[in-house]
């Protein structure tokens, strides 16, 4: 993939990434009045139980299930596709020109900081189905065997989306750092 095609990726997701956290802020200010505070289902980096989805569930209503499922999930259907295109080509193009160690280490670390905003991204969609079946089913049909599965899911969303934000900010210091010890050397 040529490097101008990776930069619009990067940046044309990193748009649609930040507009789509505007929205996001909008959304989860109604989401709250709704639910009585309590967080929805994605935005629990630990997970839930049974008793934590049915409660959330109870609080909604069909009201509040109605919301989630016609405006939050909707946004969340570009959202993961935005990140992962600005996280993943923003990392790899922050990374061009870095010392490229061949040590078996160094590459796998390498391999899952670029595969890392992919994965969350691939969980992310795999989340918003579960909730959906979640929202579907109500608190008084939900499954453990549904929240638990949507519950790990939601927490390998989080973990690699960590993962994909901390080597994102680790090559833009990198980048950071190797500009002003050249321009030092310059000087």
């Amino acid at each position: 993939m040529s490097e101008g095609l990776m930069k619009r990726l990067a940046v044309g997701g990193g748009v649609v990434a930040v507009a789509l956290l505007g929205a996001f802020f909008l959304v989860r200010r109604r989401f709250a009045e709704l639910s009585g505070g309590l967080p929805s289902f994605d935005a629990r980096p630990g997970g839930y139980s049974l008793g934590e989805a049915q409660s959330l569930l109870s609080a909604l209503g069909s009201d509040g299930i109605a919301y989630y499922a016609h405006v939050q999930l909707p946004l969340d259907l570009i959202f993961p596709l935005a990140y992962a295109l600005a996280l993943g080509f923003g990392t790899i193009l922050l990374m061009r020109g870095a010392a490229r160690s061949e040590n078996r280490v160094a590459v796998t670390l390498r391999s899952v900081i670029y595969a890392a905003p992919f994965l969350a991204a691939i969980f992310d969609y795999w989340e918003n189905w579960l909730v959906w079946r979640m929202l579907d089913a109500g608190a008084r049909d939900v499954t453990k065997v549904l929240v638990d599965e949507a519950s790990r899911t939601t927490t390998y969303k989080w973990v690699f989306l960590t993962i994909a934000l901390a080597g994102f900010f680790l090559a833009g210091l990198r980048v950071l750092l190797s500009s002003r010890r050249g321009a030092k050397r310059r000087s």
